[in-house]
């Protein structure tokens, strides 16, 4: 008798393994995903994806733009139609689908009603907010062109992310 390698001796184990305990298995997988499915339906397990989500190489980035292109826009808009800052930071936080962008315009609200620049708050997060768009806001503060620098920020955002799912689709189409 010749001995197998130890990598085919677990794979023929394993699938013993499963045909004997397959009525305890497959309950347990089905468990498994249900508690899964639970949880991110759950606020904590929203946010938990929302970071992997953000995090994940290649879609990161790209959720990160597309978000950022919503909160600009969203920002451009209500401060060039008048409403103060603070409100405008709120309203913005609907705009976006991210549990984590929502909680972090609200701090940036808050922060702006202490007194703080809403470009202080922004490089306190770099993160999430690259330095371009701090910079940016930066210079809108500085000059009083908030709302014509946020558009400028919005239309870079805006053209990355469809040049990113341009290229995107690009790559599935056959």
């Amino acid at each position: 008798h010749v001995k197998l390698p130890i990598a085919t001796e677990i794979l023929l184990n394993s699938g013993v393994f499963m045909q004997k305990y397959v009525i305890v298995i497959v309950p347990a997988i089905a468990l498994f995903i249900y508690l899964l499915v639970r949880y991110f339906k759950s606020n904590e397990g929203q946010a938990t994806f929302g970071k992997l989500a953000l995090n994940s190489p290649g879609f990161g980035s790209f959720l990160k733009k597309m978000y950022l292109a919503r909160i600009t826009q969203s920002l451009h808009i209500l401060i060039s139609g008048g409403i103060p800052m603070v409100q405008a930071l709120e309203i913005s936080s609907f705009t976006v689908e991210s549990p984590i962008y929502q909680e972090l315009l609200f701090l940036a609200a808050d922060a702006v009603r202490r007194g703080e620049t809403l470009s202080a708050y922004l490089s306190l997060q770099s993160s999430y907010f690259p330095v371009l768009l701090a910079a940016m806001v930066t210079v809108g503060e500085r000059t009083g062109r908030l709302d014509e620098m946020l558009k400028r920020v919005s239309d870079i955002y805006v053209r990355d992310v469809y040049d990113q799912s341009s290229r995107l689709s690009e790559l599935v189409q056959p």
